[in-house]
């Protein structure tokens, strides 16, 4: 076999690396086509011919350089068969992408990366390189050899630091780092002259560059440790989105205001006090969230934000608001001003509105600065828990969308609570209150609970039983059966029509208390080293023996914090959540310590709260997240997947299911309520 760089070593066509992604050989400079590399490195049956047709081994095999780089099992061209998804057995492959998770589809656990592959870096043509959840250590300098990258990305791995080198990928347009424990990035960033997008939230980063690619359309930075924002982000016109929540930010570059395109511009838990003066001249400004900061005063500037829909200032030190906030801002639908410290005219001002204010978040101390029966329904009245910086409403369902003649709460929390059932919200990583909307719906006294339940089937869906065998397949051999597993397989699905406007008989909902939380920090309410200490187990710990009977709710992060604080429950319903922080694609930048210390107490708490006999209804997609459901020591019963992929929750909203889920799990324990014989904790010793 003659060394040759042009034609594939394996079929002899031509090689173009513009067209097809290719290998090429370190040593003896072989070159293969990336789908004849793979076809070559197949472990082959005896009597079944080799790719170039051959029963010999005179193909790629003959040379002991390409045999060694095709067939190792740890850094080759095998091991990239045995371990990428299936994007890499597509016609012509470009795509690399070494995800943990797809041990779902491959029905085995995947080995661990701690080094990128040798096998990698000999490629030429590759369009994307995707590694996650995997616990990378190290991007090597030789990553300046995959030049024609234009999608890069490293999620939940170790990685600290990046080489200068990257600077070299310029065709680099799509770049992630997020959910690892990186420290830096190179200055070499502003290179990347094809960059538009990128990602760096969740790691540990403590600044960043002072030079940027000039096509970027977003900064995405959340949940670092950064203390500013450098003013040259000014000069980047593109930008439509900064997200740079859950940071250390003490102010706010005034160059931030020539951003005439931006969008979204999410600021929550940062240490701000206060904002550039020309915020108004962000014109197409729809999405402003500066909760959770030390703000005293906003700029009258504010009131020129015409495209304004929603804005977040709850948890600040504001006194006063500029007049007019509600009336000026036609176009805005949504505003929680919590937690301050409003005056009697700031309150009175605000709840004037003559545009489109659908939700207006006050506490009870606010609304008693106002007489009662001037608040409109559109107001949210509840007591705002001194909760540090963790945002912790308690209300009941009934104040969330108040209905004619239901009066706001008042006063200061009552020692004993009107209802027995307490619901505890976990908002997810947006860093924002969640779930209010679908509670509101739930407790709208529109649906009966039996109209609820015919909402939901849980019909057998045969298709998932391989599915299920191969992840259960010990299990089902012990005490499973073919009709068992397709229980277990069945999937909670829209079978009946819309409910009709007409009212049926039934047990309806009644009132039941709201605790929503939201970690405007992203900790994952866990207190960590470097990061604000939460004390979440505690403080919940104050307000659960109260009620009767408690329901922790939450999605992705949030369902992460129900199921670490399930032992506090008498149910548990989850959605999607992250469990296994070791390889999730979802996860802070902690230390691989503190992520496995996480992991183990979320495993740790779910095993005492079985023990407490704790109802648990874990939901999750076909996808990514059933890997973590697995690690999750759960009896089969509890779980419910559905055949869809993406963001269970929201998916199971536009369906329709998710409000039928939510009533049918209250009705549950209200029922069980009126039958408790005391208030619950007496017995939860933890």
């Amino acid at each position: 076999m003659e060394a040759c760089a042009n034609r594939c070593s394996s079929c002899n066509f031509n090689l173009n690396a513009s067209k097809w992604a290719q290998v090429l050989v370190p040593g003896c400079l072989h070159g293969y086509h990336l789908s004849c590399a793979l076809q070559a490195s197949e472990p082959r049956r005896p009597g079944v011919e080799a790719p170039n047709g051959n029963a010999d081994d005179s193909g790629p095999r003959s040379c002991a350089t390409c045999a060694e780089l095709l067939l190792s099992e740890v850094d080759g061209v095998r091991m990239l068969y045995k371990e990428c998804s299936e994007e890499l057995h597509r016609r012509d492959p470009t795509d690399l992408e070494l995800f943990r998770t797809v041990e779902i589809k491959q029905g085995r656990e995947t080995s661990p990366l701690r080094e990128l592959p040798r096998s990698i870096l000999c490629l030429q043509g590759l369009r994307c390189l995707d590694i996650t959840g995997h616990p990378l250590v190290r991007v090597p300098p030789e990553i300046r050899l995959l030049t024609s990258l234009k999608r890069l990305c490293f999620v939940s791995t170790e990685i600290t630091e990046l080489p200068e080198e990257l600077g070299e990928l310029q065709n680099l347009q799509q770049f992630v780092v997020s959910c690892c424990p990186l420290r830096c990035l190179p200055e070499s960033l502003c290179k990347l002259v094809r960059l538009w997008d990128f990602y760096f939230d969740g790691n540990q980063l403590r600044e960043l560059p002072e030079q940027y690619p000039p096509l970027v359309n977003g900064l995405k930075v959340s949940g670092n440790l950064l203390r500013q924002i450098p003013e040259a982000v000014g000069g980047l016109q593109d930008i439509k989105c900064i997200r740079a929540y859950a940071n250390k930010l003490e102010a706010l570059p005034d160059s931030i205001c020539q951003l005439t395109n931006v969008g979204e511009m999410s600021l929550q838990g940062n240490r701000l006090q206060h904002l550039p003066q020309q915020i108004g001249s962000l014109q197409n400004l729809q999405y402003l969230s500066l909760h959770d900061n030390l703000l005293r005063t906003l700029p009258e500037s504010i009131l020129e934000l015409s495209e304004l829909r929603w804005l977040y200032l709850y948890n600040n030190h504001l006194q006063d608001l500029p007049r007019g906030l509600t009336t000026r801002l036609q176009q805005l639908e949504r505003l929680l001003v919590e937690t301050n410290p409003l005056s009697e005219a700031a309150v009175a001002d605000l709840i004037q509105s003559g545009g489109s204010l659908r939700v207006l978040g006050l506490d009870t101390e606010q609304a008693s600065r106002v007489d009662p029966d001037s608040l409109p329904p559109w107001v949210s009245v509840g007591w705002m828990l001194p909760w540090y910086r963790l945002y912790a409403k308690l209300q009941p369902a009934s104040q969330l969308k108040r209905r004619q003649g239901v009066e706001p709460v008042r006063g200061h929390l009552p020692a004993t609570p009107e209802n027995d059932v307490l619901v505890v919200a976990f908002a997810a990583s947006q860093a924002e209150p969640e779930w209010l909307g679908v509670l509101s719906q739930v407790y709208s006294g529109d649906v009966s609970v039996a109209e609820a339940e015919l909402q939901i089937s849980m019909d057998d869906m045969g298709k998932f039983s391989g599915l299920f065998r191969a992840l259960h397949e010990r299990e089902l051999q012990e005490d499973g059966s073919d009709e068992d597993l397709e229980r277990l397989a069945s999937t909670c699905w829209l079978s009946a029509p819309p409910h009709s406007s007409s009212r049926q008989n039934g047990e309806a909902l009644q009132d039941f208390d709201v605790l929503t939380l939201c970690d405007t920090g992203a900790q994952w309410y866990t207190d960590v080293s470097e990061r604000e200490q939460l004390e979440v187990e505690r403080r919940l710990r104050e307000i659960v023996p109260r009620y009767k009977r408690v329901i922790l709710l939450g999605v992705s992060m949030g369902g992460f914090a129900a199921l670490s604080n399930s032992h506090l429950a008498h149910s548990v319903l989850v959605f999607g959540p992250q469990t296994d922080l070791t390889l999730s694609h979802l996860r802070p930048g902690f230390s691989p310590e503190d992520l496995v210390r996480m992991s183990d107490n979320l495993r740790s708490r779910v095993q005492q709260a079985l023990s407490q006999g704790v109802h648990f209804q874990y939901h999750v997609g076909a996808e990514d997240h059933l890997a973590y459901a697995r690690r999750v020591p759960l009896p089969r019963s509890c779980f419910v997947v559905h055949p869809v992929e993406g963001r269970i929750a929201r998916l199971l909203e536009r369906a329709g299911i998710l409000w039928p889920l939510l009533i049918r799990s209250i009705a549950r324990e209200q029922r069980l309520a009126r039958g408790a014989s005391g208030r619950c904790g007496s017995g939860w010793n933890g």
